[in-house]
């Protein structure tokens, strides 16, 4: 985890910046995620 070999969220999240941006990898996953299921 740590979001080695990651691209960058295009858009900054809107969540304060956690833990070096933890939070955003996570929105990101989630996001991913998501898309796989459409």
């Amino acid at each position: 985890m740590g979001g080695i070999g990651r691209r960058p969220a295009a858009a900054p999240s809107p969540l304060p910046d956690l833990a070096g941006g933890e939070a955003a990898d996570f929105l990101l996953d989630v996001l991913i995620d998501f898309g796989d299921d459409l």
